[in-house]
């Protein structure tokens, strides 16, 4: 017998998962940038020993982690409509819940089974 609050749950994830998994891409793609700063910084280092120029190759980087930053930032909760990582000034780097409401992006995975 299927429980009640399970088919709601369900019927939740399935009417946010396309927004949750927007939402996962976007923290997931500034974690790649943060990951990708002691390359960059390496590839300075790299480019200045060898005398060359670095603006061009610092300012792809500074507008890749500002486009992924803006990406993340703007993001809504699907079911409160308030910005998903931020409620204040900063962002939330750590979370995988709404600030707001709570709504886990990370549910899509509970509803599957192996």
């Amino acid at each position: 017998m299927i429980d009640k609050e399970d088919h709601e749950d369900s019927t939740v994830d399935e009417k946010f998962r396309v927004p949750l998994k927007s939402i996962a891409r976007a923290k997931h793609g500034l974690i790649v940038c943060f990951f990708t700063l002691p390359i960059y910084i390496v590839a300075v280092y790299v480019l200045l020993s060898r005398g060359l120029s670095v603006s061009v190759f610092m300012t792809v980087y500074m507008v890749l982690y500002t486009v992924f930053g803006l990406n993340m930032a703007i993001r809504r909760c699907p079911k409160c409509r308030q910005q998903f990582f931020v409620k204040s000034i900063l962002l939330n780097l750590v979370t995988k819940k709404c600030v707001h409401c709570g709504l886990a992006y990370d549910v899509q995975n509970k509803s599957r089974k192996f």
